[in-house]
């Protein structure tokens, strides 16, 4: 019989984990663009003239996307104890 290990279900996590999250911050910049800017200025984001206009959209995504990653960071720590203790038994 094969042995089924922990591996691949944690690396396939961390995997869409990480997809998620860069999406997930594309996603919020674009929505805080929108809402701040004309859709000229959100798409031309990367042109010299348009830096500094999205500094402070990019400042608050960024915010944003800190905060989240910490909220989500403590609480799979919480859940992971609880968890830990409860399956060791």
């Amino acid at each position: 019989m094969f042995r089924v290990t922990v591996e691949p279900a944690v690396l396939l996590y961390c995997v869409s984990y990480m997809v998620q999250l860069s999406v997930l911050q594309d996603f919020i910049f674009t929505k805080l663009c929108s809402e701040q800017y004309s859709q000229e200025v959100c798409v031309a984001r990367w042109k010299e003239d348009t830096v500094t206009d999205v500094a402070c959209v990019e400042n608050q995504a960024v915010n944003y996307v800190m905060w989240l990653s910490v909220i989500t960071s403590i609480l799979s720590v919480i859940m992971a104890q609880f968890f830990g203790v409860a399956l060791d038994r």
